[in-house]
């Protein structure tokens, strides 16, 4: 079916471009790998849910009009609660739930502002840009922007991933960053607000990396901040060689973050606890792991260099810099904090040995998704494996390393309660309804 839509691509309300063939092709392989990955932790519940949602996101991609790409989207955000909830933990059931109210939220904005502009401009998706400073524009990049995670709006991503089973948790980024990329590439390309908005939220997004104790939302943190800065990078578009520059640049930080989710899911998976304070030698005894997932974070710093590249040319010093610093942060999470802690460090006598062996589906789906991560940059009509680019990520690692061994004793992980941005909102929140449900029993109670 889908060879068949990406050969004729002028079938009803289907479109296929440069753009869609390029990430529908992201999308079939990480969907493929995914299933590898799965194979020994996967229920079938979850396998049902995660092709429901693989295919939710294809639809999405290969719409032609507003209405089939909502509802494809839709759809995707009920399979997506149901794969956190496959968690089985009174967390994931908290998780799913959030989930369900963020995405509704989000959909809610979307569809609004695409009934809108249907009612004033037609049904044609691809036309979406000329309605530019139209209220409907605006609902649509807020409704994008939550449906995104755009920090600060993404507190139900890292909360919601986390939460899921070890191959849910790889599902829901890899198929996330592709449908956040897709619809700010499609409908947003250019809007100069993103590239304020994105880089700040990747900055804070690497921060709250460097302070997590639990290493999926590590990498779901350092995802956030991947999602910001390719946010900034669409707000500078302004030709066909920017947006494949861009989509380049989402498929080779999908598979990065992929490859980075199969890595720790497995530390997880044969340690059986997330946190860092109780991981470290994981290198002796997962070699494989280790390898991956060293290449797989600096093959996503090719990623970032080409967003660099676009900032310099064409944007004041204010924001390259919250460009370098959060990607200098995403690398300092990840790279050297978490990747020390849980792999390099030495092991004491308190800690453990892994109760369980990897499967080989697991190691497998790692070296694949690793190749990928790194291949994705060598396409020939692309130059992010320039000598340029290979010279700034360099810097980019050394650059990131300094802070690490100057402070490495005070970034040793504790147990305790990280407060997310979302914070400031449920707080004020919780305890307004508190104050209008006390207020509201009395008036009914008569007391």
């Amino acid at each position: 079916v889908i060879l068949h839509v990406l050969t004729y691509p002028d079938a009803e309300n289907v479109h296929n471009d440069k753009l869609t063939y390029m990430l529908m092709l992201a999308v079939c392989l990480a969907a493929v790998i995914n299933a590898i990955y799965g194979i020994s932790s996967c229920s079938r519940t979850e396998y049902g849910m995660s092709m429901i949602y693989t295919g939710s996101i294809m639809g999405a991609l290969l719409a032609g009009d507003c209405i089939t790409m909502t509802a494809f989207i839709g759809l995707s955000a009920a399979a997506g609660a149901c794969i956190i909830r496959s968690g089985d933990s009174i967390r994931s059931e908290g998780a799913s739930f959030r989930y369900l109210i963020m995405q509704a939220l989000g959909m809610g904005l979307l569809l609004t502002g695409l009934i809108s502009y249907i009612f004033h401009y037609g049904n044609d998706l691809y036309a979406f840009s000329s309605c530019r400073g139209d209220t409907c524009y605006y609902t649509v990049a807020a409704g994008i922007a939550v449906l995104a995670a755009l920090a600060p709006l993404h507190a139900w991503m890292t909360d919601g991933y986390s939460s899921s089973t070890v191959s849910g948790t790889v599902y829901l980024t890899s198929m996330h960053i592709i449908l956040a990329a897709y619809l700010l590439l499609r409908l947003l390309p250019g809007l100069r607000i993103l590239t304020w908005a994105g880089s700040a939220g990747a900055v804070f997004a690497a921060c709250m990396a460097l302070a997590e104790n639990d290493i999926r939302k590590t990498a779901a943190y350092t995802a956030v901040s991947h999602i910001g800065a390719l946010s900034a990078f669409i707000g500078l578009l302004s030709g066909a060689d920017e947006t494949a520059a861009a989509a380049s640049s989402a498929v080779i930080i999908t598979f990065s973050c992929a490859s980075v989710m199969m890595c720790l899911g497995a530390v997880y998976y044969s340690a059986g606890t997330y946190r860092m304070n109780e991981l470290c030698g994981m290198a002796k005894k997962q070699p494989v792991t280790a390898i991956c997932f060293v290449i797989s974070v600096i093959s996503g710093s090719a990623g970032w260099t080409v967003i660099f590249d676009a900032f310099e040319k064409t944007e004041p010093t204010a924001q390259l810099i919250l460009i370098t610093a959060a990607g200098a942060g995403s690398m300092l999470a990840l790279l050297f904090r978490t990747g020390y802690l849980v792999f390099f460090r030495k092991a004491g006598s308190e800690y453990s040995d892994p109760e369980k062996e990897l499967p080989v589906t697991m190691i497998i789906a790692m070296l694949t998704c690793t190749a990928l991560a790194v291949l994705a940059g060598a396409r020939p009509d692309t130059t992010i494996y320039s000598m340029h680019n290979i010279l700034r990520s360099a810097a980019l690692i050394a650059g990131s390393s300094v802070p690490f061994l100057l402070h490495r004793g005070i970034m040793k992980p504790e147990d305790g309660i990280l407060h997310d941005f979302d914070w400031l909102l449920r707080k004020p929140l919780g305890i307004m309804t508190d104050k209008l449900s006390e207020l509201t029993y009395r008036l009914f109670a008569g007391r």
